[in-house]
């Protein structure tokens, strides 16, 4: 009986931070146009690791907030063209990655955001010390890394998941 409930509730925590919201498809098709003075993000989590699959990731841009994206969930930023730092991290954990993006307007760009094993691995061993150790001087430390991603390879991955709200 105790398996049970130690089950139900971490299935309960586990499932209440997926993404919830229409599908990819559903939301291109109910966009607004993209203004063509900035460039549209397309920042993504598949269900390939369930780490970390209970925290949503903060995305920011040059240091400013824009949102954050669920698991197994997309979210969609327009900003303005030029160059761009663009940075995941979760609050509770230290580091973040940091990737130097240069975007064009009217152009559309695709980033996977996964998460680190190295980091889960120095937070097992060391606790918050172990993880800050493990991303101390890295460009892309932190629980989660982004990579752009071509469209072509996108697009199969979105038609899964659900807009985080």
């Amino acid at each position: 009986m105790r398996t049970f409930v130690v089950i139900f509730f971490m299935s309960v925590l586990v499932s209440g931070c997926a993404a919830t919201g229409p599908n990819y498809s559903k939301h291109v098709s109910e966009a607004s146009a993209q203004d063509a003075s900035s460039a549209r993000l397309v920042v993504f989590r598949t269900r390939e690791s369930s780490q970390y699959s209970g925290r949503a990731v903060s995305v920011k841009v040059d240091g400013k907030s824009l949102g954050s994206c669920d698991y197994a969930g997309f979210n969609v930023f327009d900003i303005t063209a030029g160059k761009h730092t663009l940075t995941v991290d979760m609050w509770d954990s230290p580091g973040a990655c940091e990737l130097p993006i240069d975007v064009s307007g009217g152009s559309e760009y695709f980033f996977e955001i996964k998460p680190r094993p190295g980091n889960l691995v120095g937070g097992l061993v060391g606790g918050l010390l172990g993880a800050a150790i493990e991303s101390a001087g890295k460009q892309c430390g932190g629980a989660f890394a982004v990579e752009p991603i071509a469209k072509d390879l996108a697009i199969p991955k979105l038609a899964e998941l659900k807009m985080t709200q």
